[in-house]
């Protein structure tokens, strides 16, 4: 029995099948490339432009020794100060009293980083809501108490900060995010993947709190 006409029809049923698996291939990795894109932050597009590299955004805000890595950095500006924005891969806060030193970090998950630059630096105060007992630094209000976790460098700067406008804005934040004084910069963290609505709106918060902020403490409050 003659069979030699199988041979053509074998051969374009495998290339088919190779063409068909290829563009399969093709498609899953377009949509798995989508479906893991750091952010919607896109340097270029107005208003950001863009950051410096990873590395040197956290030396600048004081934070490598907390923070692996950064990525997608953007900067623009938000009534007149500098605003910076970039992906992370863990969060982290420190203080240090005296001898005594403490630092928590979290890495590994993505995080969404938004910094707005101070007119000068201050003494580390973390607002914080995850696994609050009670407030280290207890403020005008008991609610705010219960609510955030207050760690930081030096009690008296803390209070002279979180005045109670201060205070009324920080408690109008959503409670996943943390708020950070480092240095010279506002900072926050908040869980997930950036995006440019929430960096842009989270920075405008940021910017009133930041304004907010009287300016005796930065220069210093005495002995």
């Amino acid at each position: 029995m003659e069979t030699t006409w199988l041979i053509p029809v074998i051969a374009v049923a495998v290339g088919a099948g190779v063409i068909a698996l290829v563009a399969a291939i093709g498609v899953a990795l377009r949509s798995s490339r989508g479906s893991s894109a750091p952010s919607d932050v896109v340097p270029g597009r107005p208003p950001f432009a863009a950051g410096p590299p990873g590395p040197e955004l956290l030396q600048r805000l004081g934070i490598a020794r907390l923070v692996r890595r950064a990525t997608g950095v953007v900067q623009w500006q938000v009534e007149g100060r500098e605003a910076l924005a970039a992906r992370t891969d863990g969060r982290g806060w420190a203080t240090t009293r005296g001898a005594w030193s403490t630092r928590a970090t979290t890495s590994g998950l993505a995080h969404s980083l938004v910094a707005v630059r101070l007119p000068g630096p201050l003494p580390a105060i973390n607002v914080l809501s995850e696994g609050v007992i009670g407030s280290h630094v207890d403020v005008e209000s008991s609610g705010f108490n219960r609510a955030r976790d207050i760690r930081t460098d030096d009690d008296r700067h803390a209070h002279a900060v979180l005045t109670p406008r201060v205070i009324a804005l920080l408690q109008d934040l959503p409670e996943d995010l943390s708020v950070q004084v480092v240095g010279d910069h506002l900072i926050s963290f908040r869980r997930g993947v950036p995006t440019a609505a929430e960096v842009l709106q989270r920075a405008a918060l940021l910017a009133q709190i930041a304004a907010a902020i009287p300016a005796f403490v930065y220069d210093g409050l005495g002995d």
